[in-house]
């Protein structure tokens, strides 16, 4: 795990993260990190999750990294539409996969509080599911 969030660190940071060969886990939230950096990730092989939350990337580099990593979580919180969902065809129209704002609204009290002071709800069970890209089943109740 490499949690480098809220810090300072842009793309010129990503190309050293990338020699590291076992992380599994990267927290780029609150970063200067765009696009550019992104590519940096493609190569990171153990790479499993990465949170991209208050970055500077954009929807079409998101695209990106998750059209070469599709194994790769990528959470974005609020900032960004989510992946799409995954589903069996059923051959019906009008499948919609859910907006992040819609999503936002079902947020549990504890990781709305935290967003709203500018922050990211740190419970253990949030964290496990927002790394799913899934709101927390526990405190959503």
């Amino acid at each position: 795990r490499v949690r480098l969030d809220e810090t300072a660190i842009g793309d010129d940071a990503l190309p050293h993260l990338a020699t590291l060969p076992r992380v599994e886990y990267l927290n780029l939230f609150g970063t200067k990190v765009t696009d550019a950096g992104l590519t940096h990730l493609e190569k990171m092989a153990a790479l499993r999750s990465v949170y991209l939350w208050r970055t500077d990337v954009t929807e079409e580099g998101v695209e990106r990294l998750r059209a070469k990593r599709p194994e790769l979580a990528v959470v974005l919180g609020g900032t960004l539409a989510p992946p799409p969902i995954d589903e069996e065809e059923d051959g019906e129209e009008g499948d919609e996969t859910e907006t992040v704002d819609a999503i936002a609204a079902d947020l549990p009290g504890c990781c709305q509080a935290a967003k709203d002071a500018g922050g990211v709800c740190d419970h253990p069970c949030c964290v496990a599911a927002a790394e799913r890209g899934e709101i927390c089943p526990t405190c959503a109740k």
